[in-house]
C-alpha cells in the first residue's frame, strides 16, 4: 500500500523533530547548557559532569572593637568641617545668597543631632523649634516606623529659628524645612553630593551623610557614658547596635594604651 505524498512529508517533519531534539540533547552533554538561559541549570550541571568543584562559602568577617577610623571623624576634622561651614554660611550672609547658610544647617543636623540623611531630607517646620518652641526636633514616622523626639543643643535651636525667618519665612508648618529652587523637598541624592561637595572643598576628603551621624554618635556618648539615651537619640530599636560607639574612639581605652608606652 502506498502512502500518499502529503503522509509523506508528515512522516519525514515528525522524524526531523525528533532528530534535532535528540542531536539538541547530545549538545547539551557535550557542552553544557548555555550560561545566559540559566545560571543555576549550568552550574548544576557543571557540577554533576565533574567539570568544576563548587566554591567554599566564606564565612561572614567579624568586627571587634569599634567603628573602622574611616567611619568617623576625628576631633581636629570636625573642628574643620564646622569652622569651614560656618564662614562659607557668614560669607552667604554677607552676599545675600542662600546655598552655603542650608550647607551649614544639614551638617550642624548631621553631625549635632545625630539625623539620618532621609530625615534631615522629610523635616517640616511643624517638627523644629520654631514652631513648637522646644530645644528639639520631632521625627515623624522614622524608620521602622518609628517617631521619636531628638534633643539639640540651643544654639542649634537659635540657628534653626535663624533660618526658618530669613530663608522659609513665608512656608507653612506643614512645608518641608529644605527645599529645592522648584520648591519640591530636598531629595537624598541632592543632600549627599552636598555633603561629598563639603568634604572635599573643607580638606577632608571623604565625607558622606552617615559619617557625621557616626562621628555624633561617638561624641555624645563620651560626654556621659548614657549608652540608653545614646540609643534614644538615635532612634536605635536595640540598644545592642549603639554598643559599638562605645568602643570608639574610647579616651578609656587610649589611657591604657599610653600607660605602657611608658613602662
Amino acid at each position: 500500500m502506498r502512502l500518499k505524498k502529503s503522509s509523506c512529508v508528515l512522516m519525514w517533519n515528525v522524524l526531523c523533530i525528533h532528530i534535532d531534539r535528540r542531536l539538541a540533547l547530545l549538545l547539551v552533554v557535550v557542552r553544557g547548557p548555555h550560561r545566559s538561559q540559566n545560571r543555576k541549570t549550568h552550574g548544576n550541571w557543571c557540577s554533576a559532569m565533574g567539570k568544576t568543584k563548587e566554591k567554599p562559602k566564606k564565612a561572614r568577617s567579624r568586627t571587634r572593637g569599634g567603628l573602622s577610623p574611616d567611619k568617623y571623624l576625628a576631633k581636629p576634622q570636625q573642628r574643620k568641617l564646622l569652622s569651614f561651614v560656618k564662614a562659607q554660611a557668614d560669607l552667604a550672609r554677607a552676599r545675600g545668597s542662600k546655598r552655603a547658610i542650608v550647607d551649614e544647617l544639614i551638617c550642624l543636623l548631621l553631625i549635632e543631632a545625630g539625623l539620618r540623611a532621609d530625615e534631615v531630607c522629610c523635616l517640616r517646620l511643624r517638627d523644629l523649634p520654631v514652631c513648637h518652641g522646644k530645644d528639639s526636633v520631632w521625627i515623624d514616622n522614622g524608620k521602622g516606623s518609628v517617631s521619636r523626639t531628638v534633643e539639640i543643643p540651643r544654639r542649634l535651636a537659635k540657628l534653626i529659628r535663624r533660618f526658618c525667618k530669613s530663608c522659609r519665612g513665608k512656608a507653612s508648618p506643614e512645608d518641608h524645612l529644605f527645599v529645592s529652587s522648584k520648591g519640591k523637598p530636598l531629595c537624598y541624592m541632592t543632600l549627599y553630593q552636598k555633603i561629598r561637595r563639603i568634604g572635599e572643598k573643607s580638606g577632608i576628603g571623604k565625607l558622606y551623610p552617615h559619617m557625621l551621624r557616626h562621628t555624633y554618635a561617638t561624641r555624645l556618648y563620651a560626654v556621659e557614658k548614657d549608652l540608653l539615651f545614646v540609643s534614644d537619640q538615635l532612634g536605635h530599636s536595640n540598644v545592642t547596635t549603639t554598643q559599638i560607639y562605645a568602643k570608639t574612639d574610647s579616651e578609656s581605652r587610649r589611657k591604657q594604651v599610653e600607660k605602657i608606652a611608658g613602662q
